[in-house]
């Protein structure tokens, strides 16, 4: 559903759609789909040529999306082959937990996940002013600002979020390459 926010003849899009196909094609064999990952989107542009680190939008959507589909909906798993795949291995696992966090809710992560939180909640994140306690409720303020921008509406007991059609932006591509 995602792709239809991301232009069709982008590259992103283009990628996301061959993890996909891919997907369906060997549901259990993830490696046989990164490696087809690897050989076909690891362009070596962004870094230093020869350098196997690769900071590149579309080939970090591509391991969220691996560990979305691999995971098969298990908060664990999902991390696991976000992880696996390598690259940005800190921030892609945590977008992938974040997606499926937004799909099952806090109560749908469960026990491996959360049970760590009373512990530590009141504790300040490093560089900030926020404790978990203090941060959830900033980020539902956030939230219900957006709903109600939106043209949504909030209560005490739930949110009305109106039904939007996804549209994609004018341009995506962050570097546009020159051909000459």
């Amino acid at each position: 559903a995602g792709l239809a926010c991301i232009p069709k003849e982008s590259l992103y899009h283009q990628c996301i759609s061959d993890v996909i196909a891919w997907h369906a094609a060997a549901p259990k064999d993830w490696l046989s789909v990164w490696k087809k990952i690897e050989a076909k989107w690891q362009d070596d542009v962004d870094c230093g040529p020869g350098d196997p680190f690769n900071i590149d939008a579309k080939l970090n959507g591509a391991y969220i999306v691996m560990g979305l589909l691999y995971g098969e909906g298990d908060f664990l798993k999902t991390i696991e082959f976000s992880i696996r795949c390598g690259q940005d291995a800190d921030c892609n696992p945590s977008n992938a937990a974040g997606v499926l966090g937004c799909m099952k809710g806090f109560k749908g992560i469960g026990d491996a996940i959360t049970g760590g939180i009373p512990a530590m909640a009141d504790t300040k994140f490093s560089y900030t002013d926020y404790s978990f306690k203090t941060l959830i409720p900033a980020c539902q303020r956030i939230a219900e600002k957006v709903i109600v921008q939106a043209g949504g509406k909030v209560s005490p007991t739930a949110y009305e979020i109106p039904v939007q059609t996804p549209k994609p932006p004018a341009t995506f591509e962050q570097w546009i390459q020159q051909t000459k």
